[in-house]
């Protein structure tokens, strides 16, 4: 419900000051060490991205929601709404990661090893066609959910705590997020300093053969600064695109919503055949705001109907106009009645899209058939002019909010755009 778009809540809804300067020059070159708005980090996975401001980022585990009946679905976008709800911090995003497999890893992960010369021929057989489902049907790509909180805290020590408070609620939350449908739950597991290190160096470094792993108390020890281990390159931001030295890349946001969205929506746009970040910003909205918005737009409505009212009699004309709002009354009346119960919530969400090509020619093309699938969907797809940089921090699982062209979502048009596919 897109009920504050005609609001501005300025205060609320305010994006975060980025730490460097984003010049608007078209083709301005930027050291990406600028870009990378960290300013310290922990070693058990904290990110100081602000003064006052530390975030966190968890991995979850996919369920198979994709393979489930209306009927089943409907009780785990409740539940994944209930948890959004009951997140009481700054700022939270769920980012689905899609980017080339690490073979050594997928090697030791899920390749069969050699263990007997005789089984040699059916192991060799068995690998082969495992390396045909990753490389040929997923094009080598694979894909990791990311849930990132960013609290507000006058020190790392408090900020420590509250995330430490938050993973109860978490991990128990998810755990029973498919219950009753044969699921075992999404589960989650904190991120390391080094884990969350070598994700953005991946990011940044799409095409490189080389295997990069950050030691965190390394860093320290040789007194090395942890944003040159995650790239030492410029990147060129254009109006509407940006290009590093081996890729060319665009940022979109979601324009326009439906008032209801699919809740394929998101694993939809992360399945483009290409890396990519795919999104969903939420910043809860204080209930106290929410609340003394809609009394003023309701005081507002009568005052309109009033002055009609007397309009119209000073004309002779005594016929009630109140059946001309009932429609925008009653609406406000549900709004503010739900409000005051305080079973609902609302949330300023964006979505934002970054995707990754190695020519411009491939970019163009992902850009038409992002077009096209946000079509499909009834969503206004929009490359996001001069601001590249600030969406792309936007994007990746750091904690910031650079940029912003939010729309206001109660609990349950949030909870739909959930993450969870469950892709082979």
């Amino acid at each position: 419900m897109g009920m504050f778009m005609n609001d501005p809540l300025a205060l609320a809804k305010k994006a975060d000051e980025p730490l460097y300067a984003n010049p608007k020059a078209k083709g301005r070159q930027h050291a990406i060490q600028r870009t990378i708005p960290i300013l310290a980090v922990t070693e058990d996975g904290i990110f100081k991205v602000a003064c006052d401001r530390f975030s966190k980022s968890y991995e979850l585990q996919d369920i198979n929601y994709a393979a489930l009946t209306n009927s089943e679905k409907r009780p785990i976008l409740e539940r994944w709404g209930n948890l959004i709800r009951s997140l009481r911090c700054a700022n939270l995003k769920v980012t689905i990661y899609t980017g080339y497999i690490d073979e050594e890893e997928a090697r030791q992960k899920i390749l069969y090893p050699w263990q007997k010369e005789e089984l040699k021929e059916y192991t060799s057989a068995y690998n082969e066609t495992i390396r045909d489902a990753v490389y040929n049907v997923n094009q080598g790509l694979e894909q990791h959910i990311y849930f990132t909180i960013t609290e507000t805290a006058p020190g790392l020590r408090d900020a420590r705590a509250a995330f430490q408070e938050l993973e109860v609620s978490l991990k128990y939350a998810l755990g029973n997020l498919d219950t009753g449908t044969g699921g075992n739950g999404s589960g989650i597991r904190a991120m390391t300093t080094n884990e969350r290190i070598e994700l953005l160096h991946n990011f940044y470094n799409l095409g490189y053969d080389e295997t990069f792993r950050f030691d965190v108390r390394e860093a320290y020890r040789m007194k090395r600064n942890f944003i040159n281990e995650i790239v030492n390159e410029e990147l060129v931001e254009e109006r509407a695109s940006f290009r590093t030295e081996k890729k060319f890349g665009c940022a979109y946001y979601i324009r326009n919503f439906p008032n209801s969205s699919d809740d394929d929506l998101i694993p939809a746009l992360s399945n483009m055949p290409c890396p990519s970040v795919v999104t969903v910003n939420i910043k809860p909205v204080d209930e106290d705001v929410v609340r003394s918005h809609l009394k003023a737009c309701y005081m507002a409505v009568q005052q309109r109907i009033n002055h009609s009212q007397e309009e119209k009699a000073r004309h002779g004309n005594f016929t009630d106009v109140a059946r001309t709002f009932a429609t925008e009354t009653s609406e406000i009346e549900q709004l503010l009645d739900s409000s005051d119960q305080k079973d609902d919530r609302y949330f300023f969400t964006d979505v934002f899209i970054v995707q990754l090509a190695d020519s411009r020619e491939e970019l163009k093309s992902l850009q038409h058939s992002l077009d096209i699938l946000g079509r499909s969907k009834s969503v206004s797809i929009r490359p996001v002019l001069l601001h590249q940089l600030d969406a792309i921090a936007t994007a990746l699982p750091i904690g910031v909010r650079y940029w912003e062209h939010s729309r206001c979502n109660n609990t349950e048009a949030t909870a739909s755009l959930l993450p969870f596919v469950c892709r082979s």
